[in-house]
């Protein structure tokens, strides 16, 4: 019986470190710093302004996406800038099956994408 419980709390172990090293991952690739110009300008206008908005226009990076929107991409590291500014039926398709239609008119209409989102929708770009 002593056997049969080292054996046991060994797999257990063994089972919550790579638990453990997939969380340490995706966090990891979630909260990677973009290291894009656009990012370092962004930096550097927020150090130079005390964190308000500037002064004049405010720069569109991608015409099909909201500020909200935007500000999620941006949170984990993705450039809306990079992105394409129009969306193929295709690939609105590859979003339906990784996301689901109805989020998908969702955030069609203005809704702001979570982070798993983007993660699973990042293969349709």
């Amino acid at each position: 019986m002593k056997k049969f419980f080292t054996i046991f709390f060994v797999i257990l172990g063994v089972v919550f470190l790579c638990i453990l090293l997939v969380l340490g991952g995706l966090f990891l690739f979630l909260t990677s710093p973009d290291s894009s110009p656009t990012a370092a300008l962004q930096e550097t206008i927020t150090a130079v302004t005390g964190g308000e908005a500037p002064a004049g226009e405010a720069i569109d990076s991608n015409p099909m996406l909201n500020e909200s929107q935007e500000t999620a991409l941006k949170t984990v590291g993705i450039d809306p800038a990079s992105l394409p500014t129009t969306i193929s039926p295709e690939q609105e398709a590859c979003f339906e099956v990784a996301i689901g239609a109805d989020r998908v008119e969702e955030i069609k209409a203005g809704g702001t994408p979570t982070a798993i989102e983007i993660f699973r929708g990042r293969g349709c770009l």
